[in-house]
């Protein structure tokens, strides 16, 4: 289905939901398993960024902005959690998620290397000149991609997979450190798993795509989406196009049992998609008849991707 411009940041605003985003890392990494909890979640600052001197007159400086970046655990002991979302298929994204994760390490090296040379507590030659001392450690870093395209992912879910070694020395990949991915989409994930309403958005996103698919889908879990909570109604409006369940419109489906029913939402944008239909053929039936077009007016009827073409000649879509 058609999604909304400004896709990018509600898409954000739902993920920092710490209900959501546990939800997201427990069904899409651990089986369903309730590893994480909200209250075990701290809001860290979104820009990741590392700075080196090259000369004294040179600094580089790399900057990332993760969409979702949290701390889990309690006190010093914790680790960080950072999300990039993503709608199509990015073929780099082995590479970006490793750049990301160094930034964050390197940003945390960094505050320590400060943190000492402030306190000038560093006094034998590897530690000095590293600015990291032999019992420092990071805190852990575990990176997400969470795909939501209507389309399956079609590119690596790891660095060697973007890798191509040369004729004859393929043995040297083992030499070679991969970076996996923590890849979360549709079709490597079990609905089931989850317990908010992002159970609704894995079940419906492979059908998203083909609108009769999709109402075949809900028509036969009736008892489902024919009862969607208000949560649910929100992620489908943003992961999967359902306008008609935002909050503007969504009180017009409300059932007797203060639930929304998908089903009736879907049924009114079929009605509403075969009268823009024919409204948008009988415009460019008089406007190809006031150029003379009949013949062509009438040859496009019954071929869809001439009648497209038109369409956008006519400036009608």
């Amino acid at each position: 289905m058609q999604r909304e411009k400004g896709l990018d940041i509600r898409v954000k605003q739902q993920l920092r939901k710490p209900v959501i985003f546990c939800d997201l890392i427990n069904g899409g990494l651990f089986c369903g398993e309730q590893r994480l909890h909200p209250e075990m979640l701290q809001r860290m600052p979104e820009i990741l960024n590392y700075s080196e001197e090259q000369t004294e007159r040179e600094c580089r400086s790399y900057e990332r902005i993760p969409d979702v970046v949290y701390a889990a655990g309690a006190g010093e002991g914790y680790l960080v959690l950072m999300d990039e979302n993503q709608n199509c298929t990015d073929y780099a994204m082995p590479l970006r998620n490793m750049f990301d994760t160094a930034i964050a390490y390197m940003q945390q090296k960094k505050t320590i290397e400060k943190a000492h040379k402030e306190a000038k507590n560093l006094k034998t030659g590897g530690e000095y000149l590293s600015g990291f001392a032999k019992q420092d450690r990071l805190h852990p870093v575990i990176f997400l991609t969470f795909y939501h395209g209507e389309e399956p992912w079609k590119g690596g879910s790891s660095l060697h997979d973007i890798l191509k070694f040369p004729e004859g020395l393929e043995d040297m990949k083992q030499f070679c450190p991969d970076f996996r991915m923590n890849l979360i989409h549709a079709w490597n994930v079990n609905p089931e798993n989850f317990r908010t309403g992002l159970r609704a958005v894995f079940e419906l996103l492979p059908v998203a795509a083909d609108r009769k698919g999709l109402k075949d889908y809900v028509k036969g879990h009736t008892e489902h989406f024919g009862n969607l909570t208000e949560e649910e109604c929100d992620l489908l409006e943003v992961f999967i196009g359902m306008k008609k369940l935002g909050k503007g419109e969504r009180e017009t489906y409300r059932n007797e049992n203060g639930g929304y029913n998908m089903c009736t939402a879907l049924m009114d944008i079929r009605e509403e998609g075969i009268a823009a239909g024919e409204s948008a053929l009988s415009k460019l039936a008089r406007l190809m008849q006031a150029d003379g077009r009949e013949k062509e007016f009438f040859e496009c009827c019954g071929n869809d991707k001439k009648r497209k073409k038109l369409y956008k000649e006519y400036g009608i879509i």
